[in-house]
């Protein structure tokens, strides 16, 4: 009959009913901008953040973790000067030291920004900053190549050399030598 209920046990490969949604992700704190620091001594300043004690040098053996609020925004350097290969900032996974900032990355919001110094050589530090209109992340969809009307290769342009033509006397049909004929002359007439 119609109203007839059936249990699925779990080893029946049959799913009860659709899974749960993830919960969303955990908006920003209060008053965040577009990147709060979560742990550490580095420092948000508006759309930017910077290394500890920044724009003084930053100090041995330190880290921070920076979350990011905003997908689609490309980061801007402003300063970058750290102790290349040891004191590290890394976004996305991907480490930046030295003179090298990352510039032109786009930080993901699920992924924070770390950054640590070792026990040496502290250097100025670093000041990034996200910019400030929505750009759009990039993508790994397949885009045209531009077109552009066919082009011709190149023509040569043809040289002119000139050349004398060789010089003859103008030939003319042979003429027969005109004979003359005098008619008969008569005498006056008075």
């Amino acid at each position: 009959s119609c109203g007839d209920k059936f249990v699925v046990s779990p080893d029946s490969g049959v799913s009860p009913g659709p899974s749960p949604t993830p919960p969303p992700p955990t908006p920003p704190p209060a008053g965040a901008g577009v990147w709060s620091v979560t742990q550490g001594a580095c420092t948000v300043d508006g759309d930017c953040v910077t290394s500890p004690s920044f724009p003084s040098p930053y100090g041995d053996s330190q880290s921070c973790s920076i979350s990011v609020h905003e997908n689609g925004k490309a980061i801007t350097v402003e300063r970058f000067t750290t102790e290349s290969g040891y004191d590290e900032l890394f976004v996305n996974g991907e480490a930046f030291s030295g003179s090298r900032g990352p510039a032109g990355k786009y930080p993901s919001t699920g992924r924070p920004i770390t950054w640590t110094s070792d026990n040496s050589v502290p250097s100025a530090g670093w000041k990034i900053c996200l910019s400030a209109t929505q750009t759009g992340a990039p993508t790994t969809t397949m885009t045209a190549a531009p077109t552009r009307p066919p082009t011709m290769p190149p023509t040569e342009t043809p040289t002119t050399t000139t050349t004398a033509a060789p010089t003859m006397p103008p030939t003319m049909p042979p003429t027969e030598t005109p004979t003359t004929t005098s008619a008969p002359t008569m005498p006056p007439t008075q």
